[in-house]
């Protein structure tokens, strides 16, 4: 996630693109799950939230940030979770792009 001195996330303003970029990181094992996500939603393993973004859509940005924050989020149904929401974002590095799982939550 991007914050002071850091890069900013990369923005999408095609919802298919950011899907296949996730789906591509993800697959490449390019992910980072933020503390956040572990500490207020400890009842989903690292396993489930990468299941979430992964198998997630309905893409969009989150409506709750500015757009140019580059945070989106996504919903699956979960066969333990039921229906939840992931957040995330595309993060640059210096290696590379990383998927940063913000949180990962039922609805």
């Amino acid at each position: 996630m991007a914050g002071r001195g850091r890069p900013k996330n990369r923005v999408f303003r095609d919802m298919l693109e950011l899907r296949e970029t996730a789906e591509g990181l993800l697959a490449q094992g390019k992910y980072r799950i933020t503390y956040h996500s572990k500490d207020e939603h400890p009842e989903f393993s690292d396993v489930d939230r990468v299941s979430v973004i992964r198998w997630g859509g309905q893409d969009q940005p989150d409506r709750n940030r500015d757009p140019s924050d580059g945070i989106y989020v996504c919903w699956a149904s979960h066969p333990r979770h039921g229906r939840c929401r992931g957040v995330y974002a595309i993060e640059p590095t210096p290696a590379g792009e990383i998927l940063v799982i913000i949180t990962v939550m039922r609805e």
